[in-house]
């Protein structure tokens, strides 16, 4: 069971279910879904993005793209893991820029 979860859930209208509505209440979660978009094109706005542009940057890692940790720590300490190296390659790339200009 995933601990110390609280907030809002942002995601287009097809989040609109009771059942999730639900699931999300016993976990202290309020879905909020949004209609930004055109012709029924969901188009993320400010946090949505990050949250889906995080998942794409992990995927990146084939050891989290299956999950078979024995525990939820392994898998937490994998992602985080994975977190630290995408920032270090982000930092380098970012010093690096300012060196040369």
């Amino acid at each position: 069971m995933l601990i110390g979860i609280k907030g809002t859930a942002l995601g287009d209208l097809s989040y609109r279910g009771q059942r999730l509505s639900k699931a999300g209440e016993a976990l202290g979660i309020a879905i909020q879904p949004s209609a930004g978009g055109h012709g029924g094109t969901f188009i993320p706005e400010g946090i949505c993005w990050v949250a889906g542009r995080s998942l794409v940057w992990i995927n990146c890692y084939p050891r989290l793209n299956i999950i078979f940790e024995r525990t939820e720590a392994h898998l937490i300490a994998f992602i985080e893991i994975a977190f630290v190296s995408i920032l270090s390659r982000r930092l380098i790339r970012l010093a690096a820029q300012k060196t040369s200009a």
